[in-house]
């Protein structure tokens, strides 16, 4: 309201004849010309803020988003290794069931992906799995007593433990015990992929 004050003292100047029209034309154009400049800058000035405040909101939207995205993908990995565990652990759990009931040392290796059985220490199997293995590489031959045990006990048992939930599209090998690394048979999911003793015939 400051201009329309000048404006009516000016007007009150004019009136008592202290300035003349054209002073006060002037005068007035002056203060008119500085209201409008100034109710440009307001508005410029308004929207300004209003296109800064609009923009803050816009950033702060992306902001959350992108930190609520980033928490749900930490949530969901911490979910995806906690389950990782648990199947891990219940494969390993698995591997000691079936060492506590056969003659075999059985280990699951996550890396392998590979359930290996070891003939245990002192157990009949081992004698019989070492030393036949041993004929096998000295003379291209082994016991027709092993290899029928071999074929109608070992290899559908391992099959059909191939087929477990908790062994599916993992590989099950049994290991020479003799250096403990040493493949003689090796199955997925009931296939046989490897057999040392195949081409021996009863």
């Amino acid at each position: 309201m400051g201009g329309f004050d000048d404006i009516r003292k000016l007007k009150e100047l004019l009136d008592t004849n202290l300035i003349t029209q054209v002073e006060f034309d002037k005068q007035k154009k002056l203060i008119l010309d500085s209201l409008i400049i100034e109710k440009n800058d307001v508005e410029e000035y308004n929207s300004k803020s209003y296109n800064q405040i609009d923009e803050e909101k816009r950033h702060n939207k992306i902001s959350i988003i992108v930190v609520g995205s980033l928490f749900v993908i930490f949530l969901f990995s911490i979910l995806i290794s906690v389950r990782h565990d648990q199947i891990i652990s219940a494969k390993k759990e698995f591997a000691t069931e079936i060492t506590n009931e056969t003659d075999y040392k059985v280990r699951y290796r996550p890396t392998k992906k590979t359930f290996e059985y070891v003939a245990k220490e002192g157990t009949d199997w081992q004698s019989i799995l070492e030393s036949n293995t041993e004929q096998y590489e000295e003379y291209d031959s082994v016991k027709t007593s092993f290899i029928r045990i071999w074929r109608n006990n070992v290899l559908p048992s391992i099959k059909i433990r191939s087929h477990n939930k908790l062994v599916k599209n993992s590989k099950i090998e049994i290991v020479d015990s003799r250096d403990g690394k040493t493949k003689l048979l090796e199955i997925v999911n009931g296939d046989v992929i490897y057999d040392k003793f195949s081409d021996i015939e009863e």
